[in-house]
């Protein structure tokens, strides 16, 4: 149950990320180049879990120019890049939350 909840945790913090992330070629990149790198590595994510024996990778990367900034993100299953979306996610982590809380009112009615 505690794997359960902080898997969900990582995954809201992927969504999260991705939703503020996706239109950052409009974002406006700090000037200083140490303040750049510093927003680079704040905004970027490298998790790694397992799921219905599968286990996933999720790159999130995101690049400063002196002008723009640059937001990717690269799926990975068993190792394997894959074409996917942040709709994957998404997806894993409804099922996640639908699964604890159908243990959690099973648990409470024994």
């Amino acid at each position: 149950m505690r794997e359960k909840e902080f898997l969900i945790s990582q995954l809201e913090v992927i969504v999260s990320l991705h939703q503020k992330m996706s239109k950052s070629y409009f974002f406006i990149p700090p000037i200083v180049a140490r303040n750049r790198r510093s927003y680079e590595e704040k905004n970027s994510l490298d998790t790694v879990f397992e799921y219905d024996g599968d286990v996933y990778r999720i790159e999130q990367v995101t690049k400063c120019s002196c002008k723009h900034v640059y937001y990717s993100v690269d799926y990975y299953k068993n190792y394997e890049l894959i074409h996917a979306d942040i709709r994957l996610v998404k997806k894993i982590l409804k099922k996640l939350q639908a699964s604890v809380t159908d243990e959690t009112v099973t648990a409470e009615r024994n």
